[in-house]
């Protein structure tokens, strides 16, 4: 016999049943308990609560807490973040596609940045959609599918394109 875990999330305006088995009782007792209590401690518990600003703001606070990367790189992510956010950060993480980002990518280039800049910003991007679903809050990073720019050779460098 097995025994399985109840908890709850929201997602949006309904409220979804989640399980998991468990060969003991009392296992499943406590990881019902834990689950809940981490949805109550993060706030959230499901992609579909989550839209990319807010999930991209809580990546960087928690990478900011392991204190693993520099202060320079955590100044870079965070002005990545601001200009991803302009443009895609009201989508539903559940939801986001490659098309989302590939159309972030282009508003970032009509903007005025340059190729390198939105790569940059791709490979943040790409990083922290990498995080969410080692959190299981996406089944596949849809960055891995979206298109960055290449980076262009300056005119009249000698430089030859990539």
């Amino acid at each position: 016999p097995f025994y399985r875990a109840i908890w709850h999330v929201e997602a949006g305006s309904r409220r979804i049943q989640r399980t998991k088995a468990f060969t003991k009782r009392s296992e499943a007792k406590a990881y019902a308990t834990q689950m809940e209590v981490e949805i109550e401690q993060r706030g959230v518990g499901d992609p579909d609560r989550h839209d990319l600003g807010r999930y991209l703001k809580r990546w960087l606070a928690t990478i900011r807490q392991s204190g693993e990367l520099s202060p320079t790189t955590l100044v870079n992510y965070s002005h990545q973040i601001r200009r991803i956010s302009a443009h895609i950060g009201h989508v539903p993480l559940s939801e986001l596609t490659a098309g989302h980002i590939d159309t972030c990518y282009a508003a970032l280039l009509s903007g005025g940045l340059s190729h390198g800049t939105v790569r940059t910003a791709h490979s943040t991007l790409k990083t922290a959609l990498d995080r969410a679903r080692k959190w299981k809050l996406i089944a596949t990073n849809p960055a891995t599918d979206a298109t960055a720019p290449k980076v262009q050779a300056k005119t009249g460098t000698g430089a030859q394109p990539r």
